[in-house]
């Protein structure tokens, strides 16, 4: 994602470069986000199923159903991505004029007129498939606000990412909704779109970095064999009031021996 604003601020004035900026900055950003996004979307869907599935003989879920979920997740924007690297392949990118450097006439019937290269322009194929993928990310939003709240009262600290995830959610939709605006509204403001849009890209990754990322790593520093993972929670009769499962003791045993085996690592 951090790469992608780079590349994205690149200057040129030729069209083969500039379509190829639009595309390679549009994977960089959207399949990182996706991979990210994901993997917390999998993690919390986990926690989820061990503490509010109220039946007694579950399905334990390994490393690959979440592998699934995530390669899920990323391969439908993917394909949606792909459709719109290759209506961007088949679109000029688009000359506007840069409202922001407009000169007054220098003569009776002279002004002068600052011209910029956008990558495409309003009403093109990739202006409704960049809507699309926006679209698609707001409804994976929803669904972490949703995981989120339904695993709100886990009491084990390093399972319980409800407030984490939905503060980062919350910002990360005010700046989803930012970046929509600004790529549609103020495709002729060219200074101001690209420090907001770009902007915007580095609070994301910023935000899953502090929030999500760097916690799990301290947490995985501290204890790398989890042994204090249950340290603070009680008799496992207290452990299923606190967290609320609906279903007999042997539902919560099943889970969190699944929690304390090799395969759980800490994921941002």
């Amino acid at each position: 994602m951090y790469l992608s604003v780079f590349l994205g601020l690149l200057p040129s004035t030729k069209k083969a470069v500039i379509r190829m900026q639009c595309n390679v900055h549009v994977w960089l950003y959207g399949v990182g986000y996706l991979l990210v996004y994901g993997t917390l979307l999998a993690k919390m869907w986990r926690v989820y199923q061990i503490f509010h599935n109220p039946y007694p003989n579950k399905t334990i879920l390994k490393t690959w159903h979440l592998m699934c979920v995530v390669f899920s997740v990323t391969g439908v924007g993917v394909l949606l991505i792909l459709a719109r690297s290759v209506a961007q392949a088949l679109t000029d990118p688009d000359l506007v004029t840069n409202k922001e450097n407009l000169e007054g006439a220098t003569g009776s019937y002279i002004q002068k007129f600052n011209k910029v290269w956008q990558c495409y322009g309003s009403g093109s194929a990739p202006f409704y498939l960049d809507l699309v993928i926006f679209v698609y990310l707001g409804l994976l939003q929803v669904v972490g606000i949703i995981l989120a709240f339904q695993t709100r009262k886990v009491k084990i600290p390093i399972l319980n990412d409800s407030k984490s995830v939905t503060a980062l959610i919350y910002i990360s939709s005010i700046v989803l909704v930012v970046i929509v605006l600004i790529s549609f509204i103020l495709n002729e403001y060219v200074n101001v779109r690209a420090v907001m849009f770009y902007g915007g890209i580095i609070l994301l990754a910023t935000i899953f970095l502090a929030l999500i990322f760097i916690p799990k790593v301290i947490s995985l520093h501290r204890d790398p064999t989890g042994k204090e993972i249950f340290s603070d929670i009680g008799d496992p009769s207290k452990r299923a009031e606190k967290c609320e499962i609906k279903g007999n003791h042997n539902n919560l045993a099943v889970g969190l021996a699944e929690l304390t085996d090799s395969e759980m690592v800490p994921s941002g």
